[in-house]
C-alpha cells in the first residue's frame, strides 16, 4: 500500500517544534503533548488546512492551536511562537523585530556621517532573521576562517542552547569573531568548544573514520572493563544519516540488572573505570559543573552513568592526520535489562523519538531512556518490561518497526 501523502507536513513541522519549545525551554510537558497531538491530527488529515477554523475541527485541535495555524498560514509563524529569553531570563523581542530595528541604526548611523561602503551591505544582509553581524574587532592577528561564522548557525557545536544564543545576540555578539573578543560571555565547556570550534564544525569523514574511532574506544574500554561490556555506535550514524562532528556511544554491562542493590554503584565505577582509560585523549569533561552552574542550559549536576567530552583521538592504525580532529563524545552505561530503550532513545531522531514517546502515552505506557513501563490507574509507571529487542518494543505498542534508517524527523 502507498504510503499516505501528509498536505499538511509544513505546518506539522511547526506544531512540533513549539511542542520541542515548551518541553526543552518550559518544561511544560502538558503543552508539548497537546501540541504534539495537534500536529498528528493535522498529519492524518485528508486535505490541505487553509484557517485555523478549519484545523479545530478536528480532534486533538483546540483554539490556541487555532491561532498558531492562522499565523503560520498568514507568513507570521517562521519562529519560535514563544519568546526567547536571554541569559539573565529577560525577554527577547522577534528576530523580524530586531532586524527591522537594526537596520534602522545602521541607516541612522550612515545619515550621521559614517561612510557608507559594501561590506555594511554585506553585513545587513548576512542575517535575514536577526541583527546585522557584528564585525569582530580589530586585532594584531588575522581573523580565523571561523570567526565570522555566526553562533546561531552554531550554537550546538558550541555547547549552547538557541536561548543562549539568541541572549549573545541581544548583547550585538553574533559571531565566532565576536564571541572570542569576550570570553568572560562563556562558560568553561563553551570556552572549550570555542578553542575547537575549527575541528568540531567539520564531520567525521564518513563510515571509515567513525569506525577507527570506534575500534580505539573499543580497545580502550575492553581494557578498562573486560568481555562483559557492548558497544554500539548510536545517532545519525546507526540511523544513517548525514554525519557531524560528535558521535554517541551506549555501553552495555551485559551481567548487570537494574534491580541490582549495587547496580548505580557498579555503573558509577564502571563510567569511571571509561574515563581513567581515556585519560590521555579527553581534553576536556563538558558535563561536569566547573563554574558554579550549568552549562548553556545544561544540567549542573554530574551523572554517574554518563558523560559528554571532546576527545581526540589518534588512531594507532591510521596516519591520517584528518582523523586526528577534536570530536565531541556523548557516552552512557546501561545495565542489560535497560538496553533496549537506550539503544532506542540515543538512536533517535529527536522527533521520531518524541513521537513514539506519545504513542505510548496514548496506550497507557511510559517509554524513557531506561525503557518501557505500564502506567497504572494513578499514571505511575510499573517496572521495566523485559525487551530484547527494538522490535520488541514496537510489538508491544503495536506499531509498525520501524529501521533505524527510516526514523527521521
Amino acid at each position: 500500500m502507498a504510503k499516505a501523502v501528509n498536505l499538511n507536513e509544513d505546518l506539522c513541522k511547526h506544531l512540533a517544534s513549539i511542542a520541542t519549545h515548551e518541553k526543552e525551554m518550559n518544561q511544560n510537558m502538558s503543552r508539548f503533548f497537546a501540541y504534539m497531538k495537534a500536529s498528528r491530527a493535522i498529519a492524518g488529515h485528508d486535505k490541505r488546512i487553509t484557517s485555523g477554523k478549519e484545523a479545530q475541527e478536528l480532534k486533538g485541535v483546540g483554539p490556541k492551536v487555532a491561532v498558531l495555524v492562522d499565523k503560520f498560514l498568514n507568513g507570521d509563524g517562521d519562529g519560535d511562537e514563544k519568546a526567547e529569553e536571554d541569559g539573565d531570563g529577560k525577554p527577547v523581542a522577534s528576530s523580524s523585530k530586531d532586524s527591522k530595528r537594526s537596520k534602522s541604526k545602521s541607516k541612522a548611523k550612515d545619515a550621521g556621517g559614517r561612510k557608507h561602503n559594501k561590506d555594511d551591505d554585506e553585513d545587513k544582509d548576512a542575517d535575514a532573521d536577526g541583527p546585522p553581524t557584528k564585525k569582530a574587532k580589530k586585532s594584531s592577528t588575522a581573523l580565523t576562517t571561523t570567526d565570522s561564522m555566526r553562533i546561531l548557525d552554531h550554537y550546538e557545536k558550541l555547547y549552547m542552547d538557541k536561548k543562549t544564543a539568541l541572549g549573545l545576540q541581544v548583547k550585538e555578539v553574533n559571531t565566532v569573531g565576536d564571541l572570542r573578543q569576550d570570553t568572560s560571555l562563556v562558560t568553561g565547556a563553551q570556552a572549550a568548544c570555542l578553542e575547537a570550534i575549527a575541528d568540531l564544525v567539520v564531520p567525521i569523514d564518513g563510515k571509515e573514520e567513525m569506525e577507527a574511532l570506534a575500534t580505539e574506544l573499543k580497545k580502550r574500554i575492553k581494557e578498562a572493563l573486560g568481555d562483559h561490556i557492548r558497544l554500539t555506535v548510536c545517532g545519525a550514524y546507526r540511523r544513517g544519516d548525514a554525519l557531524d562532528s560528535s558521535l554517541t556511544v551506549l555501553l552495555v554491562h551485559k551481567e548487570l540488572s537494574s534491580t541490582s542493590e549495587k547496580a548505580k554503584e557498579e555503573l558509577a565505577d564502571s563510567l569511571q573505570k571509561v574515563l581513567a582509560a581515556l585519560k590521555d585523549v579527553l581534553k576536556y569533561r563538558l558535563d561536569e559543573a566547573k563554574d558554579g552552574g550549568g552549562d548553556g542550559g545544561k544540567s549542573s549536576t554530574t551523572a554517574t552513568d554518563r558523560f559528554e567530552a571532546l576527545i581526540q583521538l589518534n588512531n594507532s592504525n591510521n596516519n591520517n592526520s584528518k582523523w586526528s580532529r577534536v570530536r565531541r563524545l556523548s557516552l552512557r552505561i546501561v545495565p542489560k535489562d535497560c538496553s533496549v530503550g537506550a539503544l532506542f532513545t540515543l538512536t533517535g531522531s529527536k522527533r521520531f523519538v518524541e513521537s513514539i514517546v506519545f504513542e505510548a502515552l496514548e496506550r497507557r505506557f511510559s517509554l524513557d531512556e531506561n525503557g518501557l513501563r505500564r502506567l497504572g490507574a494513578t499514571n505511575v509507571p510499573g517496572q521495566l518490561i523485559p525487551l530484547k529487542s527494538e522490535e520488541e518494543l514496537f510489538e508491544y505498542l503495536e506499531l509498525p518497526y520501524k529501521k533505524p534508517e527510516e526514523r527521521k524527523d
